[in-house]
């Protein structure tokens, strides 16, 4: 079963949305597995195991890794706060400015020139579709 989530459905999302998440997604891990390194490095020596960082470690790059990465999870945190208030403020304006008119099964009968019984049987034909909202305001009405 295909989920509808976009998030998990890459192949619905844009291509440059699919590179910087992917992107920021290697450079997370690649910082994790460097920032790990030092606390691997005892177990792979008493394995044998010689590893490239051994002599580049240090704390105060560390320090530096570190803060640079939690940098970046904070941009991208307010970054993601900003965007999610920017969409409530446009959905919420969206709602504002659409305004439906009501428009009454008697009404509609009166535009068809039909007699509302009428409006019935088109319905039970598929020759007259109503589209309404979730509180019965008539949005649209195919024939």
């Amino acid at each position: 079963m295909m989920n509808n989530l976009i998030i998990e459905n890459t192949s619905k999302q844009g291509l440059w949305r699919r590179i910087s998440q992917g992107g920021i997604t290697l450079f997370l891990w690649a910082t994790w597995l460097y920032l790990i390194a030092p606390l691997l490095l005892p177990v792979a020596n008493a394995v044998g195991i010689q590893l490239p960082l051994s002599d580049t470690v240090n704390v105060e790059t560390i320090v530096i890794l570190l803060s640079t990465v939690l940098i970046v999870i904070a941009v991208l945190i307010i970054w993601s706060e900003l965007w999610a208030r920017y969409n409530t403020f446009l959905h919420r304006r969206e709602k504002i400015n659409t305004t439906f008119l009501k428009i009454g099964i008697a009404a509609l009968a009166k535009h068809f020139n039909v007699h509302p019984s009428e409006l019935a049987i088109w319905q039970q034909t598929q020759l007259l579709i109503i589209h309404t909202s979730d509180h019965g305001v008539i949005r649209r009405v195919n024939v």
